[in-house]
C-alpha cells in the first residue's frame, strides 16, 4: 500500500498507533470474508438440518460432534441419535400427523361399523363383508378372552385358575388310523365322531364305514363320545327321518356328548339342497334337534358363523346349544356357543392333523 506525503511529517507514536490500527482492520476483514465464502459454499451446515452424507460415505467417514471422544469405536451414525427429532422439517411433520389421522380414521371407521358393538362382522364366502345387528334377546357370549389360554397347540378356558374346559376332535370315517388309547394318553378327552350323512345327490342315508369301530374303540379308551350328522335334507319330513336314523344306529350305545347336526353347504357340487331358503333350513334345523332331543339326547347345531348367522334364523334356533367352528385367535360370535372348534394340530395316535375342538360345558354331568 502506497502512504501519502504527509503521514511522514506525525510523530513516531502516532504513526505506529494507524500502522497497528491499520493492520488490524486488514485482517478482521479477511477473516469475515473466509467465513462468507464458507456460508455461501456450505449453506446446509448453518441452516439448522443435519448435513446428510453421500451414498458413498461411511459412518467413519462422518465425525459426529455430538458424540466425539465419547464413545470410542461406536457405529453410531448422526441419523440414530435422537437429537435429530428436534429438526424435523414442516413436511415431515406433515406427514407424520397424516399418517396418524389416517390411522385414527380406519379404526374409528371399524368401530362406526360395529355402532359400538351392537353388530358384528361376518365374511362370506365370497370374501364381501357384512355387518350383521346383534339381538340382545338372545343369551349372549358371556366368555372372557382373557381366559383362554394356548399351551402345546391346545386351547383351554381357566376361570379362578381352574381349566373348566375340556379338549376333543372332530372326527369323520375317512381317517387312515387311529388309535383312541393314545388320544386318550395325549389329552384328548372326547371324541365327536360322524355317525353318518345324506347322500347330497341321491339323498341316501348311510352310516360312516368306520363309525362302529370308531365308537367302539373310542368307549373301550375312556373317551366320551358324541356324534355328529351330515345333512342334506330338503323339508322337515327327511330332517325327521335323518333323526330316527341316528337314533335307531344309537340304540345299543351310550354317549354322553351332543349329537350334533351339520348343514354346511356343499361348495365343489351341485347339490340337493342348493335351492333351500333361510327360513327352510331353520325349519329343517328344528325338526330334527326337537326329535333328537325327545329321545334324551342333547341336541346341537354345528357351523361358522356365516352359515349360523346368515344361512338360519338364529333367532329360532337359540334355545339349542351351539358348537362353534372357526378358525380364529378368539371366538368371534356374539351368542352363547357351548363347542368351539378352533384349528388343527397334532395329536399322537392320529396318522394326520386332527382338529380340535374345546368344549367349555361338561357334558358328561350334564
Amino acid at each position: 500500500m502506497k502512504l501519502e506525503d504527509e503521514f511522514f511529517e506525525e510523530d513516531i507514536s502516532k504513526k505506529n498507533i494507524n500502522f497497528w490500527l491499520i493492520g488490524a482492520l486488514s485482517v478482521s476483514g479477511f477473516v469475515l470474508l473466509i467465513l462468507l465464502v464458507v456460508v455461501l459454499t456450505n449453506p446446509d451446515r448453518f441452516s439448522g438440518h443435519p448435513v446428510i452424507p453421500s451414498s458413498t460415505e461411511t459412518a467413519s467417514d462422518i465425525a459426529d460432534p455430538t458424540v466425539g471422544g465419547l464413545v470410542s469405536g461406536s457405529t453410531l451414525v448422526s441419523g440414530d441419535l435422537d437429537i435429530w427429532e428436534e429438526y424435523q422439517t414442516e413436511d415431515e411433520n406433515s406427514l407424520e400427523e397424516d399418517l396418524s389421522e389416517s390411522s385414527t380414521e380406519e379404526a374409528s371407521s371399524e368401530e362406526d361399523k360395529s355402532e359400538n358393538g351392537t353388530k358384528v362382522k361376518v365374511v362370506h364366502s365370497d370374501g364381501k363383508e357384512e355387518w350383521i345387528q346383534i339381538n340382545k334377546y338372545i343369551p349372549q357370549n358371556e366368555f372372557d378372552d382373557s381366559f383362554f389360554t394356548m399351551g402345546n397347540g391346545r386351547l383351554s378356558y381357566f376361570v379362578d385358575g381352574r381349566d373348566i374346559s375340556t379338549t376333543g376332535l372332530n372326527i369323520s370315517g375317512s381317517r387312515d388310523y387311529i388309535d383312541f388309547h393314545e388320544l386318550k394318553e395325549d389329552g384328548i378327552d372326547f371324541v365327536m365322531l360322524r355317525l353318518g350323512q345324506r347322500g347330497y345327490t341321491t339323498g341316501t342315508l348311510q352310516v360312516d364305514e368306520n363309525f362302529y369301530d370308531y365308537i367302539t374303540n373310542a368307549q373301550n379308551a375312556g373317551l366320551d363320545v358324541g356324534v355328529t350328522f351330515y345333512s342334506q335334507a330338503v323339508n322337515t319330513e327327511e330332517a325327521v327321518e335323518e333323526a330316527e336314523f341316528v337314533i335307531d344306529v344309537l340304540k345299543d350305545y351310550k354317549i354322553t356328548y351332543p349329537v350334533a347336526y351339520d348343514m354346511e353347504v356343499i361348495s365343489w357340487d351341485d347339490a340337493r339342497t342348493d335351492s333351500i331358503q333361510k327360513e327352510q333350513k331353520t325349519q329343517i334345523a328344528k325338526a330334527f334337534l326337537e326329535r333328537i332331543e325327545s329321545e334324551g339326547y342333547i341336541g346341537t347345531l354345528y357351523g361358522d358363523k356365516e352359515w349360523l348367522l346368515t344361512k338360519l334364523n338364529f333367532v329360532s334356533l337359540s334355545n339349542f346349544d351351539v358348537w362353534y367352528s372357526e378358525e380364529e385367535d378368539l371366538p368371534d360370535f356374539p351368542y352363547r356357543f357351548h363347542m368351539w372348534e378352533y384349528g388343527k394340530g397334532e395329536v399322537t395316535g392320529m396318522s394326520d392333523l386332527g382338529k380340535l375342538t374345546i368344549c367349555l360345558v361338561d357334558y358328561s354331568v350334564k
